[in-house]
């Protein structure tokens, strides 16, 4: 993902609606995706309601005894039939799933400073 903007009016929680531009082993998408589940700090799932990319997908953050277990789901079709399941193969699922990676480990460092636990401990009060 390379750029989202919320296009409803609601900004969190399940019903919002997100335009999302994204590129991924030089394919590029554009859709909009809707919350479908929303658990603040802990969980978002989503699915594609319109675009080049048909899909869904969740992240789910829980606590374990060495910090945060982050979980990321994601299928997905290329619009491209046969010649798009080939490109996949080849490309984009391996360019995604290097993002995706990279993206939990910044996110987990992130979860994990003492400045943001800090922040979490509060707003759970």
């Amino acid at each position: 993902m390379r750029k989202a903007e919320y296009s409803s009016s609601k900004k969190k929680g399940v019903g919002t609606i997100a335009h999302v531009w994204g590129e991924a082993g030089g394919v590029k998408c554009e859709l909009d995706v809707e919350t479908t589940d929303w658990t603040e700090y802990s969980r978002l799932a989503w699915r594609s309601v319109a675009g080049t990319l048909t899909g869904f997908g969740s992240i789910t953050l829980l606590p374990s005894q060495d910090g945060t277990t982050a979980t990321f789901v994601m299928d997905y079709d290329l619009p491209y039939c046969l010649l798009g399941k080939v490109v996949d193969k080849l490309r984009v699922y391996k360019a995604l799933e290097k993002g995706f990676t990279l993206s939990l480990e910044k996110l987990k460092v992130t979860l994990e400073s003492e400045e943001n636990k800090n922040k979490l401990e509060v707003r759970k009060l």
